[in-house]
C-alpha cells in the first residue's frame, strides 16, 4: 500500500518553490484538507511548509497549533533539514508569543539538530534571528558571533546583499563596543562590496 496520499506530490512540489513564492505556497497549503492526509509524515511536512509559508508572508502565529504535527513527528523522525526547520519556527512561534528565552533554546537546537543540512538560507536566517535577540539585550560580542556564522551561509545561498548587511552590521557592533581595529577588516571588505549590491 502506499502510505502516501494524494497531496504528498503537492507538498513536494511546494517544497521546491516555498522560499522564492512563498505567497503561491501559502494559498495551495491553505487548500489542502488536512483530514485527507494519510499519515503522521504528510501533516508534519504539511504543517513545517504552512508554518515557513505564514512566516514569509509576515503572518505572525502565537501558537503552536499548526506546527505542532511537525514538532510531534520530527522530534524523532525525519531529516536534518526537517529537524532544522522544525526547531526555527517553533523558535519563531515563541519570539511572537515573547518567550525569548525559549526562542533562543529552539535556535540552538536547529544548529545543532540541523547541521549537516543543506539548507544553507534557513540555517542563516537562523543566526540572523540570534543576532537580533542578542542585539535588543547589548550583547554586542554574540551579535557578532551570530553574523559571522549568517555572512557566509548568505553568501553562499547567493543572497549577496543579506551578506552585505551582515558586514555592515558586523561594522556597527564592533563601532557601539569601540573596538574600531575589530571593525577595520570588515569597514574594507564594505567599501568593496557596496558596488556589488542589487538595488529590490
Amino acid at each position: 500500500c502506499n502510505r502516501h496520499s494524494e497531496h504528498w506530490n503537492t507538498l513536494s512540489n511546494v517544497e521546491s518553490y516555498i522560499v522564492e513564492h512563498p505567497d503561491s505556497a501559502l494559498i495551495v497549503l491553505e487548500q489542502i484538507d488536512i483530514s485527507e492526509l494519510s499519515s503522521k509524515e504528510e501533516r508534519a511536512k504539511h504543517a513545517v511548509l504552512l508554518s515557513m509559508a505564514l512566516d514569509k508572508n509576515y503572518i505572525d502565529k502565537p501558537d503552536f497549533e499548526i506546527l505542532q504535527p511537525a514538532i510531534d513527528y520530527y522530534e524523532d523522525n525525519g531529516s536534518a533539514t526537517d529537524k532544522l526547520r522544525t526547531y526555527f519556527y517553533q523558535g519563531r512561534i515563541y519570539q511572537n508569543a515573547g518567550d525569548n528565552d525559549s526562542a533562543m533554546e529552539c535556535f540552538i537546537i536547529a544548529l545543532s539538530e540541523g547541521a549537516t543540512s543543506e539548507d544553507t538560507k534557513t540555517k542563516a536566517r537562523v543566526c540572523f534571528a540570534q543576532f537580533r535577540m542578542n542585539y535588543s539585550l547589548y550583547e554586542w560580542d554574540n551579535c557578532i558571533e551570530n553574523l559571522l556564522c549568517a555572512a557566509p551561509l548568505y553568501k553562499e545561498s547567493g543572497l549577496n546583499n543579506y551578506y552585505i548587511d551582515c558586514i555592515s552590521l558586523i561594522v556597527n557592533c564592533y563601532t557601539l563596543k569601540k573596538d574600531y581595529s575589530g571593525a577595520e577588516p570588515y569597514v574594507n571588505e564594505c567599501k568593496q562590496l557596496i558596488g556589488s549590491m542589487s538595488l529590490p
